[in-house]
C-alpha cells in the first residue's frame, strides 16, 4: 500500500482535480478508474477499497481548476461534507460537490462510484444558489435523475457509440439533464426563494441549454417559458444584463471557452461561433473583441502552447 497511495493520489489529482486521499485504516488498498471524455462534461468510474478524499483550502489556492462534480455510487452508501454540512448519500442518490470550495468524500465499504465532471459555466443560471444544492442529494430514480442515471449506466457499460461528435452529443445531454436536476431541486426549496427569483431561474437554465439555437430571442425566451415578452423583460430588469444582453454574454463565454480548448483546434472561429448561435461571424467578432478586449482570433493564437 505504501507505494499505491502516493500513485493514487496523483491519479485522482490528475483526473479530477488536486485532492489528498487516505485509507481509513491500514491493510490492503485497492483502487482503479477508467475516464471517458463527453464534449465539455467527463465521466470517471472509480472502483476502490474505503477511503477519505479531501479537497482543502491549501489545495485550493495551489490549484484555479474550476469545476462541478455529481458523484453516484449506485450501491454504496457514502458521506459528503461541504458547506458546513455532512450528508449521508444513499444508493441512487446524486450530490453535487464544488471545486471552489473545500470537501469532503468518505467511503467506509468497497464502492463504485461515478462522477460527472461538468465546466463551472454550465451551472451559472443559478448564480449564488449553487451553494444551496452542493452538498445536498439528488434523487435517481424519478425525473432529470433517473435519466441522467440511466444515461451515465449507458456510457459505462459501452453501449454508445465511440465517436467523437456522439461523445459530444452525449455530454451536452448529460450537461442538459443535470441542469434540469438542479432546477428541479431549487424548485422544491420554495421557503428559500421568491416565485420571481424561481421563475427567473428557469429561464436562464432554459436559455444555457438553447444557446446553439440562433432564434434564441426574447419572443422565443418568452413563448418557450408560458409568459409574455414584457413579463420576461420584467424578470430582467433587476439582473445586471438584460434579457438579449445576457444571452449574448453567456453565448461569448462559451465561445471563449472553446477557443481556449485544445480539443476544438480542428474547428475554425467561425465555426466555433456558430456553434453557439452567432450565425453573422462579423458580428461576433465585434462583440468579442468588445467584451474581452482583444478579437476571437488572436485570443485562440495567444491561448496556443
Amino acid at each position: 500500500m505504501a507505494d499505491r497511495l502516493p500513485y493514487w493520489n496523483e491519479v485522482v489529482s490528475s483526473t479530477f482535480i488536486p485532492s489528498s486521499v487516505q485509507p481509513p485504516r491500514a491493510g490492503e488498498f485497492r483502487a482503479s478508474l477508467h475516464n471517458e471524455r463527453l464534449g465539455e462534461a467527463e465521466l470517471t468510474v472509480v472502483r476502490a477499497s474505503p477511503q477519505r478524499v479531501a479537497r482543502t483550502s491549501a489545495l485550493i489556492r495551489l490549484s484555479s481548476d474550476e469545476c462541478l462534480m455529481f458523484g453516484f455510487a449506485p450501491k454504496a452508501r457514502w458521506k459528503v461534507s461541504q458547506h458546513g454540512r455532512t450528508v449521508q448519500v444513499a444508493p441512487m442518490q446524486f450530490v453535487l460537490y464544488d471545486s471552489n470550495y473545500p470537501f469532503e468524500l468518505e467511503f467506509d465499504e468497497d464502492f463504485d462510484l461515478h462522477v460527472l465532471q461538468l465546466p463551472h459555466a454550465s451551472l451559472a443560471f443559478a448564480g449564488s444558489r449553487l451553494s444551496d444544492v452542493a452538498g445536498r442529494p439528488f434523487d435517481a430514480v424519478s425525473g432529470a435523475g433517473k435519466l441522467l442515471a440511466s444515461l451515465i449506466e449507458e456510457v459505462r457499460s459501452g453501449h454508445t457509440s465511440s465517436g467523437v461528435i456522439a461523445r459530444t452529443s452525449l455530454g451536452s445531454v448529460a450537461v442538459h439533464l443535470a441542469t434540469s436536476m438542479v432546477s428541479e431541486l431549487l424548485e422544491l426549496r420554495t421557503d428559500e426563494a421568491n416565485e420571481r427569483e424561481l421563475r427567473l431561474l428557469r429561464v436562464k437554465s432554459y436559455i444555457e441549454l438553447n444557446l446553439a439555437n440562433p432564434r434564441l430571442d426574447p419572443h422565443a425566451i418568452a413563448s418557450a417559458n408560458g409568459m409574455s415578452v414584457r413579463t420576461l423583460h420584467g424578470l430582467f430588469s433587476a439582473e445586471e444584463l438584460g434579457v438579449s444582453t445576457y444571452v449574448t454574454h453567456r453565448r461569448l463565454l462559451r465561445c471563449k471557452e472553446d477557443l481556449g480548448n485544445a480539443m476544438h483546434s480542428s474547428l475554425s472561429v467561425a465555426g466555433i461561433a456558430m456553434r453557439w448561435g452567432f450565425w453573422n461571424n462579423a458580428y461576433f467578432s465585434r462583440a468579442f473583441k468588445r467584451m474581452f478586449g482583444i478579437s476571437p482570433r488572436s485570443y485562440r493564437i495567444g491561448r496556443r502552447p
